[in-house]
């Protein structure tokens, strides 16, 4: 065998070695950042203060403490949004939209995955789907909440968990807000090199929420920014064009990934308000 046979196959080697599939953990630095933006506690403490709520601590099945927080009254008929966050910083992060929704005279269950916040342990793509299971029979068996009063809510990679949950837990409805069509399909784009790589060596489970919200039968809406540039807009059209029979989309033409102006906000404001009042 010449030196340069030997070359290709030690180069394909380390191809296949540092692929997706074969080293998931390599790419889990792109897809957490639990300790990165870290929001300001009194933040919520004053939503507290407002809104009323609880601080909440619970042990897992694999032995690690979660964090989460409800805020609002739990009041009897009244929706509770059960929030999923996306891949970055922790629940004070998310004042802003937390401040919005309860204007909305909801209640939001949100917690913080393993690794994130104040949670323990260490994130992982099979991990924080578990995390979402057990936060929801928190929610449903010790605080008493009903699940047809629970409402999925998930935003950008806290969408896609929604759409792994709602095939295994029961909710009045679904809603993502910024979430990519598939795992893989949006690995591509943020980093084209992972085009060099076949299906079968990208990440695996790949995550197709269209297809996974598809199979669940509770109306679910759609929220993307149509200046998002991370997690473009067709990605919410494609969800919705695969599950439009219990579907809807809901575009907000000025907001981008992470940023709302104030006429996004009352859009926003507006179509959760006429969602949920469908349910009823």
């Amino acid at each position: 065998m010449t030196v340069l046979s030997v070359s290709v196959l030690a180069l394909m080697a380390l191809w296949i070695a540092v692929s997706p599939r074969v080293a998931p953990t390599l790419y889990h630095r792109f897809l957490f950042h639990p300790h990165k933006e870290m929001g300001e506690a009194s933040e919520i403490e004053k939503l507290i203060t407002t809104y009323g709520g609880a601080e909440h601590f619970y042990r897992t099945k694999a032995g690690h403490t979660l964090h989460a927080f409800s805020l609002g009254e739990f009041a009897e008929k009244r929706p509770v949004l059960f929030y999923s966050m996306g891949k970055n910083g922790d629940i004070p992060r998310r004042a802003e939209i937390l401040a919005q929704l309860l204007k909305l005279q909801l209640t939001v269950f949100i917690y913080e995955y393993r690794g994130f916040g104040r949670s323990q342990g260490q994130p992982s793509l099979p991990g924080i789907i578990e995390d979402a299971r057990e936060s929801y029979d928190f929610l449903h068996e010790t605080l008493n909440v009903e699940a047809e009063r629970i409402v999925f809510f998930g935003e950008s990679l806290g969408g896609a968990v929604t759409a792994q949950l709602a095939g295994s837990r029961k909710a009045a409805a679904v809603i993502t807000k910024s979430t990519f069509a598939s795992l893989n399909q949006i690995a591509r784009h943020q980093f084209p090199l992972l085009r060099l790589y076949p299906g079968s060596l990208m990440l695996c489970p790949d995550w197709d929420n269209g297809k996974a919200l598809s199979e669940v039968s509770a109306p679910t809406l759609i929220v993307h920014g149509e200046k998002d540039r991370m997690i473009p807009v067709d990605h919410a059209r494609q969800i919705q064009a695969v599950c439009s029979h219990c579907s809807q989309l809901l575009l907000l033409p000025e907001a981008r990934h992470s940023f709302m102006s104030e006429a996004d906000s009352e859009c926003l404001a507006a179509g959760l308000t006429a969602f949920l009042k469908e349910l009823n």
